[in-house]
């Protein structure tokens, strides 16, 4: 965990302390990372309940459950599509294969905790801890390791594109691009609240990053130049809401995007100009109490709270929720098939 976010949480804890707001900050006195304290209970007058917000789905037609398992996997820091319909699972010091309908094909544990994984056409795995990529072969070997991270970093996302390699770092609110080992060029400005910073590569070839910050997605080509940017903050369907939305998105072969968003804990299908176009799974539907409050655990990013996505396919898609470890399979409604 970064230090920068853990001095900034207690300076407001102390700061509600101050101010005699320490039961709204849901923060017990003296709790550190080795201690399992819950938050305290907010006062009823202080509650406010976004259950009506959760459950807006803003008239939009929604997706159809094809099943859903119990896979245990509590805590996973990442979901991706791989070659032949499955799936790969980044999950404590683990990468977990899973097929198309949520069975464990294959596991292999690892040295480090893994926070982010790509599978690549030949079935490569990439996977990143804090500081490093490594390369890994089908069946788990490590081939090849890079440190591409400073003292400060936290890398969130991976993605490859040929012999390029793109790594998100929230903890330096950066992207860069590497080949052969060698960063090529490097983006920074990014605003980049929490540690939720995700990117992807489009069938247009465009790298497209989550702005958290700024509540939208943004595409650059492989010169580092920003081409287009779509996404607005707002609790309705058709927004990004919260600090840092989307946390985690996925994008179709067809252009369009899956994006999942912490707080209200949804998950959203939008067409390659960015319009929602369908509800893919809300809280209820993933069995999530979207007014229960986040524990300590939680805050410190030992259990990320939001969905985690993939697409399989043109029309179906993959939602795993760290908090409950639920794997749900969904398939798109006739109309935006």
């Amino acid at each position: 965990m970064s230090f920068q976010w853990l001095t900034r949480r207690a300076l407001v804890t102390r700061t509600l302390s101050l101010l005699g707001l320490g039961a709204i900050a849901g923060i017990k006195a003296g709790c550190d990372r080795s201690e399992s304290c819950p938050p305290r209970e907010v006062p009823q007058a202080f509650r406010y309940d976004i259950t009506q917000l959760a459950a807006d789905d803003g008239g939009l037609p929604h997706f159809q459950s094809i099943r859903s398992v119990q896979t245990g996997l509590i805590g996973a820091a990442a979901l991706t599509a791989a070659p032949g319909g499955t799936l790969a699972v980044a999950h404590d010091q683990e990468v977990i294969v899973l097929d198309p309908v949520g069975d464990i094909v294959r596991r292999w544990s690892t040295d480090h905790r893994v926070l982010a994984v790509h599978v690549t056409d030949d079935q490569s795995v990439l996977i990143a801890d804090t500081r490093h990529v490594h390369l890994h072969n089908p069946a788990g070997r490590r081939l090849e390791s890079w440190m591409v991270g400073n003292e400060r970093a936290r890398l969130t996302g991976i993605a490859a594109a040929g012999d390029d390699l793109f790594v998100a770092d929230a903890g330096n609110r950066t992207v860069s691009r590497y080949r052969g080992g060698d960063r090529v060029w490097q983006l920074e400005g990014f605003h980049v609240p929490s540690p939720y910073f995700d990117l992807a590569i489009g069938p247009d070839n465009l790298l497209w990053v989550a702005h958290t910050g700024r509540q939208r997605l943004e595409a650059y080509n492989h010169t580092a130049d920003l081409i287009r940017s779509w996404g607005e903050a707002g609790f309705a369907i058709t927004g990004f809401s919260g600090c840092c939305n989307p946390c985690h998105f996925a994008l179709l072969s067809d252009g369009r995007f899956i994006t999942a968003e912490k707080g209200l804990h949804r998950v959203k299908l939008h067409d390659a100009d960015g319009k929602a176009i369908a509800l893919v799974i809300n809280a209820s539907a993933l069995g999530i109490d979207v007014n229960k409050p986040v524990g300590i655990a939680e805050q410190q990013n030992r259990v990320s709270p939001g969905p985690l996505v993939a697409g399989l396919g043109q029309d179906r898609v993959a939602v795993l929720h760290p908090r409950n470890g639920g794997l749900h399979i969904l398939q798109a409604p006739d109309e935006v098939s």
